[in-house]
């Protein structure tokens, strides 16, 4: 752009040139440096007075000033200057003249060219006389800023004198170019403008976008901190929009939308950023603690179940909302928009229509999860990433070995400190517990596919998360890494833990079944502590109960143990289940649960969970163990 505007304007530099008055060459390379500044988009003051400086330079002993018009406003506002005295500086809006006409806008945006001889002695002058007579100014040209002569004026170049006197014809045309110049930089900065605002603003609420959140939100929660001011992240959900926009349509859809925006940016007209980052779903900084910032959102709350009015259309909406103070110190802002926005959907889950906030303590833990779940997906990344552990599970009395339960270890020493169960709740909330469930299920297959001898007619549980039955394709996978190493179903069993999930009929049950029908074992792990009834365990599948430790902890010392041990015994098996003790440590607790019917045990009486050497090791020793010598097996077991 900038080298065919050159190539166009250069013809009527050369005619301007004829007297020599303006030298070719300082108009030439002058308009050459504005047009690369213009394309470097370089800032819009920088390039006026640059054009200010080359008028000057055209213009000897003429101060220059350039005003930008305000589109909304209509108003002159400095753009750029080149010599004035420092009084004139910040006055430059009123050095122009006053007609003696009423007009709607100020004379100067009429798109008039008014050339004044003598400032001093001109009518149109009188209000602005003082000021050029102190400043030395004689004769005032003033020239509309636009690229053609009947296009829109976007501010007005001026031109100031020492001297009285009138521009001549080739004065004019040098008056015009630079005029054009001031027009192209001018109109070339509102397109930005407008392309920019168009680029981070949401077309249809005028609201900021994701764009506008990702470009300022950071800086907002660094200014807030260098200043030790309060800032609060609110993330806000409309309640059941989806629903209600396909009753009324797109059209009423978008109306409602727009009133209910136009009430959201009403109530919190004091918020540093507000955006909407989709369909149902704003963002909004306010500057206050959680206390200030959870009374706006309750008026924003009430002010939307009165009523949005859109058209003829008055609906009551609710809105689900989650807050956070944003701390730097603890976490960022892209970390302060999680926590709220997973607060927001806490609240719709709980029924909507509510506020849900995060303090301190809450944000702590969900910055820890955060880190578990980054470290998982790593470890992940990497391969490799877990051992395996097995547990005996043994007869009674005699301790022999029936099978192995297979329990999750991960390699990576950040994890090795923190609570196992804590890292499988934190891959079951990311989802990463497909990939990591059903990587412990190959390596149970490569275990038993190695044909080692004292594996034979051993069974291995396999821990299966909730959310894996959840997905029909786990049957297909399971299927695939049977045929791969060539084993049979009936060498495993897949424990469940309790889960509501399980209470109604769903996917989960019906993976359950097919795994049962492929010739899987199941087993309900940790039974007693959740939603299991006898109803249920009826028509759920299983035909192994694995009564949760904390009921074998109290056999011996606590009045109630042993009745509680016997009762979900009497339960399991009038459902025609197996029932398996988890948890025995002692040998009292063995030898009670044998005399309460028991067959089946497993916990650290017999052994932890151990590598895979370990447990080899431990089949070795119990090969040579006598069937009621269970003590010396536990003492061989611990000497090694």
């Amino acid at each position: 752009m900038a080298a065919s505007i050159l190539a166009v304007q250069t013809a009527a530099i050369r005619q301007q040139s004829i007297r020599q008055r303006v030298p070719l060459g300082t108009l030439l390379w002058g308009q050459q440096d504005v047009l690369e500044l213009i394309a470097a988009s370089a800032p819009l003051g920088q390039i006026l007075t640059a054009i200010a400086s080359l008028a000057e330079a055209s213009f000897p002993g003429a101060v220059v000033s350039i005003l930008q018009r305000d589109p909304a406003t209509q108003q002159l506002q400095v753009g750029g200057h080149g010599r004035l005295p420092e009084a004139l500086v910040g006055q430059l809006a009123q050095l122009v003249p006053v007609l003696p006409i009423p007009v709607r806008h100020p004379p100067a945006c009429l798109g008039i060219r008014l050339l004044s001889e003598d400032v001093l002695g001109s009518p149109l002058w009188l209000g602005a006389s003082e000021l050029c007579r102190a400043s030395g100014l004689a004769a005032a040209w003033l020239e509309p800023v636009r690229r053609k002569a009947d296009g829109p004026q976007s501010g007005l170049l001026g031109i100031y004198l020492p001297e009285q006197r009138l521009p001549d014809a080739e004065e004019l045309e040098v008056i015009e170019l630079l005029a054009s110049l001031s027009a192209i930089a001018i109109e070339r900065h509102q397109a930005t403008q407008a392309h920019c605002h168009d680029c981070t603003h949401d077309t249809l609420t005028g609201l900021g976008n994701k764009q506008l959140l990702g470009l300022r939100g950071d800086d907002l929660v660094r200014a807030a901190a260098a200043a030790g001011t309060p800032l609060s992240v609110a993330f806000i959900t409309l309640d059941r929009f989806g629903r209600l926009t396909k009753s009324l349509g797109q059209r009423r859809g978008r109306e409602v939308l727009k009133a209910v925006c136009a009430q959201v940016a009403e109530v919190l007209a004091d918020s540093l950023l507000m955006a909407r980052v989709s369909d149902e779903d704003f963002i909004a900084f306010l500057p206050q603690g959680l206390d200030g910032a959870r009374e706006r959102l309750d008026v924003l709350r009430k002010a939307l179940t009165r009523a949005v009015l859109a058209g003829p259309i008055s609906l009551p909406l609710t809105v689900s909302c989650g807050l956070i103070e944003s701390d730097p110190a603890a976490v960022d802002c892209a970390g302060s928009l999680a926590q709220a926005e997973e607060a927001a959907h806490r609240a719709k889950s709980l029924g909507g229509d509510r506020c849900v906030v995060i303090d301190a303590r809450q944000s702590g833990l969900w910055m820890r999860r955060r880190l578990i779940e980054q470290v998982l997906a790593d470890a992940i990344e990497a391969g490799d990433y877990m051992n395996p552990h097995l547990q005996p599970i043994v007869e009674l009395p005699s301790g022999k070995p029936v099978g192995f339960e297979v329990l999750l270890r991960l390699k990576d020493p950040r994890l090795a400190e923190l609570p196992i169960l804590e890292c499988i709740g934190v891959a079951e909330e990311s989802g990463q517990i497909h990939g990591i469930g059903l990587e412990v299920f190959r390596h149970t297959c490569e275990l038993l596919a190695s044909r080692d001898p004292r594996f034979a007619d051993l069974v291995f549980n396999v821990n299966v998360s909730v959310r894996q039955l959840m997905r029909r394709e786990f049957c297909d996978e399971i299927r695939t890494l049977l045929a791969r190493y060539r084993l049979s179903p009936k060498r495993f069993c897949f424990e469940v833990t309790e889960s509501h999930w399980l209470d109604a009929d769903g996917v989960a049950r019906e993976v359950l079944q097919e795994l049962r029908n492929m010739g899987f074992r199941l087993a309900l792990d940790d039974f007693g502590t959740g939603y299991a009834s006898i109803a249920n365990l009826q028509s759920l599948p299983f035909d192994t109960l694995k009564v949760d430790r904390r009921f074998i902890t109290g056999l011996g010392t606590e009045t109630h143990g042993a009745a509680l041990c016997a009762a979900l015994l009497a339960m399991g098996q009038a459902c025609g289940i197996h029932v398996v003790a988890e948890g025995v440590e002692t040998e009292l607790q063995a030898r009670l649960l044998h005399d309460m019917g028991y067959r089946v045990a497993q916990g650290y009486r017999w052994g932890r969970p151990m590598k895979t050497e370990a447990a080899l090791q431990w089949l070795d020793r119990a090969g040579q163990t006598r069937p009621d010598g269970v003590e010396t097996l536990v003492r061989a077991y611990q000497a090694g």
